[in-house]
């Protein structure tokens, strides 16, 4: 009884790493990724909320907030802040299919307000027909 127990465990175990694992992503999908977050951070620098909207999908939704209140949200900063900076932690890409998950810190420092905002963010992205989308885990409440 107690070898079937340990048999079971040791499968399960096996099973489950192999469901955890995203296998080695492509190369070129690390790169488009690392170029729509680059791009994320350039249109927050540059005060942009087209080059913004961009990299967001048009059906963004993590939960809670949708495309709008991420545009909301950015615009009201971009409007309230005379300068932005927007710095992010090179963070590892994970892939799977069509899907693509990045954890990253950021920091945002805001002129006007004395401390930064700092967080950590779960993006998660699509591959859609016109490339790699921002689908969910923005970080919101700048102002």
């Amino acid at each position: 009884m107690k070898f079937f127990f340990r048999v079971c465990l040791i499968l399960s175990s096996v099973v489950f790493i192999q469901a955890c694992n995203t296998g080695t992503p492509d190369p070129q999908d690390v790169a488009d990724i690392r170029a729509v977050l680059a791009k994320r951070a350039e249109a927050i620098q540059a005060k942009d909320i087209n080059a913004y909207r961009s990299v967001l999908h048009e059906e963004y939704f993590d939960g809670k907030y949708h495309l709008e209140d991420l545009i909301s949200d950015m615009s009201r900063a971009f409007d309230h802040y005379a300068s932005l900076e927007f710095r992010a932690q090179r963070a590892p890409v994970e892939t799977k299919m069509n899907s693509a998950r990045v954890v990253q810190s950021f920091v945002y420092q805001l002129e006007g307000r004395e401390k930064p905002i700092e967080g950590r963010e779960i993006l998660l992205l699509r591959h859609f027909e016109d490339g790699w989308k921002i689908s969910g885990g923005v970080y919101v409440g700048l102002d």
